[in-house]
């Protein structure tokens, strides 16, 4: 199809053969597929009805409800969602890692806070042994 074609250009590579699990999809591609239905505009379709069916063939094209179970397709809302939801700085960096799935997003967003956390407690640490040291 002309979109399997444009994905084609954009991803500068054959098309994705989808597997089985969400795991297994190519992130780039999926990544892709959901910004071209997030990011369409009114203004890309003549009319409301033609707006409407761009809408729903750009969501079976990022979702894949054909190939994906239910669970599947939640795991890539529910993902969106988080990443949507969390501090820009967050979400950039976690976004860069390129997580998969919600547990993957969950574990660099807990690493996130623990390295952002580090340097404070450690000043902390040498604080308190500079202060006990200049008590002894």
């Amino acid at each position: 199809s002309e979109t399997q074609m444009e994905e084609q250009e954009v991803a500068g590579d054959s098309p994705v053969k989808v597997k089985e699990e969400v795991l297994d999809e190519d992130a780039v591609h999926v990544e892709i597929r959901r910004q071209r239905f997030r990011l369409f505009c009114y203004e890309e379709a003549e009319g409301p009805r033609e707006v409407c069916n761009q809408l729903w063939e750009l969501c079976h094209q990022w979702l894949r409800p054909e190939t994906h179970t239910k669970e599947q397709i939640l795991e890539l809302l529910i993902l969106e969602q988080f990443l949507t939801v969390l501090p820009p700085e967050m979400q950039s960096w976690i976004r860069e890692q390129g997580p998969e799935t919600c547990t993957r997003a969950v574990a660099l967003a807990e690493r996130f806070l623990q390295d952002a956390e580090e340097p404070e407690q450690k000043v902390r640490r040498v604080m308190a042994l500079g202060v006990g040291s200049w008590i002894l």
